[in-house]
């Protein structure tokens, strides 16, 4: 009979990824920002150009997002991104400061 043999690797063996913050908290680096716009009592979905380096690639055919909603996307990704990764933002603020 043959022997089997399986080679199961460690998750503790593997480096841990760094996580590293966005260049741009609007967009998180995408380019785009998707939101939802209510017109005439309907729902869409609309997507918008970010204003950083990514977003300028993406071409001309897509508005850039409007400058009243970007502090709003700003705040409410970097909330998100310190809630899932605090020892990332942590570090973040000891460089700046």
């Amino acid at each position: 009979m043959k022997k089997l043999v399986l080679n199961i690797a460690n998750s503790m063996d593997k480096k841990k990824e760094e996580i590293k913050p966005p260049k741009c908290w609007i967009c998180m680096d995408q380019g785009f920002v998707y939101y939802y716009k209510k017109e005439n009592g309907i729902m869409y979905e609309t997507v918008a150009r970010c204003t950083c380096v990514q977003g300028n690639r993406a071409g001309e055919r897509i508005p850039y997002i409007h400058h009243t909603l970007v502090e709003d996307i700003a705040r409410i990704n970097f909330e998100e991104f310190k809630r899932k990764y605090p020892k990332a933002v942590e570090e973040l603020s000891k460089r700046v400061v």
